[in-house]
């Protein structure tokens, strides 16, 4: 059994001030991302919908964090193969931050 199996989303700037997000799958693929990303994982069923509703090109980096965590906690109340934590890093073009690193329970109160 592998202890520990992720979803990373890897984002940043070019040079010339273009961003660019990569999704990199559990197995190892790496795959440009043009708008959302559910990663490649047994969760993403429960994940889609939420994203389909809730993101948009203009959201802040708050309410994104939020969008995540509620993503997560969908997943994991519907998918015993769904993690228990978050962490998150916002990249500018000035530094990276880790933002967040919060372990979740699936339930919303």
């Amino acid at each position: 059994m592998v202890p520990h199996i992720v979803g990373v989303l890897v984002a940043g700037f070019d040079e010339d001030g273009s961003t660019h997000l990569y999704t990199i799958e559990p197995a190892g693929g790496v795959y440009e991302v043009s708008q959302y990303d559910a990663n490649f994982s047994s969760g993403m069923p429960f994940i889609l919908g939420l994203l389909e509703k809730n993101y948009r090109k203009d959201i802040s980096v708050k309410e994104a964090i939020e969008l995540g965590k509620d993503c997560i906690k969908s997943a994991m109340q519907r998918d015993t193969a769904s993690g228990n934590g978050i962490d998150v890093f916002t990249v500018t073009k000035d530094k990276i931050d880790h933002a967040i690193s919060e372990e979740l329970v699936s339930q919303y109160k």
